[in-house]
């Protein structure tokens, strides 16, 4: 089964830090939308739960809804989310 994010929409955020970027991949929940995995390059998975808490879902302007919950971050390549429904999600993304 096939989980929409958003639209189709991918969000991909970037934050600067002084350690060295790694890629990270967080599930987020909204308040009405579906949930989501947003992608984030930033230097611990901590500042990528921070960055990921400041994504909009995608659509029109004044439907746009701010992330209500990051459930959870992992690292993109080696990580495994704890919830199966996020770990499939995670795996269908066009990357």
């Amino acid at each position: 089964m096939r989980f929409p994010l958003l639209s189709g929409a991918l969000l991909l955020l970037c934050a600067a830090s002084p350690l060295r970027a790694e890629e990270f991949a967080c599930y987020v929940r909204f308040p009405t939308a579906k949930p989501a995995i947003v992608l984030v390059e930033t230097g611990t998975a901590a500042n990528a739960a921070k960055v990921a808490s400041r994504a909009r879902s995608k659509g029109p302007v004044r439907q746009r809804e701010h992330v209500k919950e990051v459930v959870e971050c992992i690292h993109r390549l080696t990580g495994q989310f704890a919830d199966p429904a996020a770990q499939r999600m995670f795996e269908n993304l066009p990357l």
